[in-house]
């Protein structure tokens, strides 16, 4: 077992701090992914996982989990309907499932008992074949009864999301009250404040959608990428153009196309081109070592780096393509003009 310790920890003395990842050996991954596929091609065919769940599962992805999230929401409002949403990170996922909570979601979906017989005393290992699947299994039990109750519950991995939906504030509450009473079992602590904003996936989602927050975050962690490959990039020493290039491209641009398809048109904004307008010209200053006089849109075309709301509006339509031909987009109501599905 290797220990990877998590980007980000302000103190890394505590064991919280760190990942713990299993090496195992050839044969055993070799044995798991047996077993994971006779579990995949017989047990699920019959008994499958709730199609709430987006995680590890092919034809699923990131953009399929927010875009569903996001269109009930302006759904909601579209129609003038309240809308609330409970987000869930259940720490430690892996490491302190029970074995308990393991067999019973197995004998669940019909799985033999040869198969499902083990020893182990808590949790699946991280780094394992079988474990993410373990885990779907487990978390899949309170996915299908939120959702049989009315309570729209998606997840992915370890993060869920629970949304209800009425007319008035108070209805909105006690759904809220019943939902959280059917999940409190499975939260170590319940927040009772509730925040402007929540952090799902890497995506920021604030309390009207307007993505500012999400473009402060996007933005804050692009500069101080640049900043820090500055370390490693002068005009007559360290790395060449072309590697820093890629450490744009490869690195820094990402960050804005994550997610692209739900906030690509906050860049209509003529302060938000600005600041992305700031931030690839000094990426191509960087790469160039040209004077900060020389023009971004030059620097742009020398270097064949298209302007980033361009290449946020591309991402977004290539996501919309995908999620299109996949049978999983909905087209926005009539009165939801300020739609990311404008797109």
């Amino acid at each position: 077992m290797v220990f990877i310790p998590k980007p980000g920890r302000l103190d890394y003395n505590l064991p919280g701090a760190f990942r713990p990842i299993c090496l195992m050996s050839f044969p055993l991954k070799a044995v798991e992914k047996l077993i994971d596929r006779h579990i995949k091609e017989r047990a699920l065919k019959l008994h499958p996982l709730h199609q709430g769940q987006f995680a590890y599962l092919p034809g699923k992805s990131v953009d399929a989990v927010l875009y569903s999230l996001v269109h009930r929401l302006e759904e909601a409002w579209a129609r003038q309907n309240i809308a609330a949403g409970l987000f869930l990170d259940i720490e430690g996922a892996f490491n302190y499932t029970s074995v308990e909570a393991i067999e019973r979601a197995v004998e669940r979906h019909g799985i033999d008992p040869t198969t499902r017989s083990g020893g182990e005393s808590r949790g699946c290992p991280q780094g394992g074949i079988i474990s993410p699947l373990l885990w779907n299994l487990v978390v899949d039990e309170l996915i299908v009864k939120l959702n049989q109750r009315g309570f729209y519950t998606q997840a992915y991995a370890d993060d869920l999301a629970t949304v209800v939906i009425a007319r008035d504030a108070n209805t909105v509450s006690g759904l809220l009250r019943t939902a959280l009473e059917k999940i409190k079992r499975w939260c170590i602590e319940a927040e009772s404040n509730p925040t402007g904003s929540v952090k799902h996936l890497e995506v920021i989602l604030d309390a009207k959608l307007s993505w500012g927050k999400q473009l402060d975050f996007a933005c804050g962690r692009a500069c101080a990428l640049l900043w820090a490959t500055k370390r490693i990039c002068g005009k007559t020493w360290g790395i060449g153009p072309a590697m820093m290039r890629w450490l744009y491209t490869a690195l820094v641009r990402p960050l804005f196309m994550h997610g692209a398809l739900l906030w690509w048109n906050r860049t209509s904004l003529k302060s938000v081109r600005a600041s992305l307008d700031y931030l690839q010209g000094l990426a191509s200053r960087l790469i160039t070592g040209a004077i900060r006089t020389t023009p971004v849109v030059a620097l742009g075309v020398a270097l064949g780096l298209p302007p980033l709301h361009i290449m946020m509006e591309a991402a977004a339509m290539a996501s919309a393509h995908r999620l299109k031909t996949g049978g999983q987009w909905k087209e926005a109501a009539r009165e939801n003009n300020k739609s990311h599905t404008t797109i």
